[in-house]
C-alpha cells in the first residue's frame, strides 16, 4: 500500500473498489469532479451526466447542520466502471424512459444509441 497516493474525490472509495476488481461497476455523486477525478486517478471510466438528467429520488440530501451545500450546486449521480461497455449498460438503466413514473419531475429521455460509435 502506497500512502502517498489517493483514489481522489468523494467517490474515491467506489473508484478504488472498481479498479481493484472488488465490484464490477458503481455509482458516485458529482458536483465538481467527485466521479471524474477518481476515474482518472484509478484508471477506470466515469462521467457526470447533465444536471437533472438522472433522478435523485432516494438519494438523501445534506442534513440541516452538517455539510450543507449551497443551493446553486446540484449533485448528480454518475456511473463508474472498468470499461466503456459498463458505462453503456449503466446509462441504459439510469436513462430509462419509464423513470418519470417514479419521479414525475424527470423528463423521459432514453439513451440515444445512434450516437455511439463502436470500433
Amino acid at each position: 500500500m502506497n500512502q502517498e497516493r489517493s483514489c481522489g474525490g468523494s467517490s474515491g472509495g467506489e473508484g478504488g473498489l472498481i479498479a481493484s476488481r472488488c465490484i464490477p461497476c458503481g455509482l458516485g455523486t458529482d458536483i465538481g469532479g467527485s466521479v471524474r477525478f477518481p476515474a482518472a486517478f484509478c484508471g477506470i471510466y466515469g462521467f457526470k451526466p447533465t444536471n437533472g438528467r438522472v433522478t435523485m429520488k432516494g438519494v438523501p440530501g445534506a442534513r440541516r447542520h452538517r455539510h450543507k451545500a449551497p443551493g446553486h450546486l446540484d449533485s448528480v449521480i454518475g456511473p463508474m466502471g472498468s470499461s466503456v461497455d459498463d458505462m453503456i449498460i449503466q446509462s441504459d438503466i439510469m436513462f430509462d424512459p419509464k423513470v418519470h413514473y417514479h419521479d414525475p419531475l424527470r423528463t423521459p429521455m432514453p439513451m440515444n444509441h445512434n450516437q455511439l460509435e463502436y470500433m
